[in-house]
């Protein structure tokens, strides 16, 4: 059955059309704008988990966020408002960060994702293996599930070195 879903940020431009994530995340991420843009992605989430929720499948929605938007120190309790005025138990949450955000061993971003976690919010690690660290960056804060790159997998079957790191990388997961 199904375990879970992941939303995409779509931006219908005037006068581009519909532009995907691609074309403007990364400027969204860091501008002043990052903070209401990741809360507004974690209210549809919130929205859509709630959805579900009444319609009997609990199922946990996943939401991309940049670690930058955790400097801001009332993310993480605006977060968890969003939650509760839907009525929404964060376990129902996965916050999906890069493993390659440079903002991992900042302390400030560390507590925020500490107090999600704390609250019953899942991580998950997205883009596994391409980013420095990781296996500080694993011990530092609980992750509940790593997302293996692409790049390796897309491989692996015809290749089995690629093969075996991903073997290897289950085994750290598990």
């Amino acid at each position: 059955g199904l375990v879970g879903a992941g939303g995409l940020a779509r931006w219908a431009h005037p006068e581009f059309g519909l532009l995907s994530p691609a074309a403007f995340l990364d400027l969204a991420l860091v501008s002043e704008s990052s903070v209401p843009f990741a809360l507004k992605m974690i209210d549809h989430a919130a929205r859509m988990i709630r959805r579900l929720v009444d319609l009997g499948q609990p199922i946990p929605i996943a939401a991309n966020i940049a670690m930058g938007t955790l400097r801001d120190g009332h993310f993480a309790a605006a977060l968890l408002d969003t939650l509760a005025r839907h009525g929404v138990s964060p376990e129902l949450l996965v916050l999906e960060l890069t493993e390659s955000d440079p903002l991992w061993p900042n302390p400030i971003v560390l507590s925020g994702l500490q107090s999600l976690v704390d609250a019953g919010v899942r991580l998950s690690i997205d883009d596994f293996g391409t980013g420095h660290s990781t296996l500080d960056r694993l011990r530092s804060i609980k992750v509940h599930e790593l997302k293996i790159d692409r790049s390796f997998v897309a491989g692996m079957v015809d290749d089995e070195l690629q093969c075996e790191i991903v073997r290897s990388i289950v085994g750290l997961a598990q």
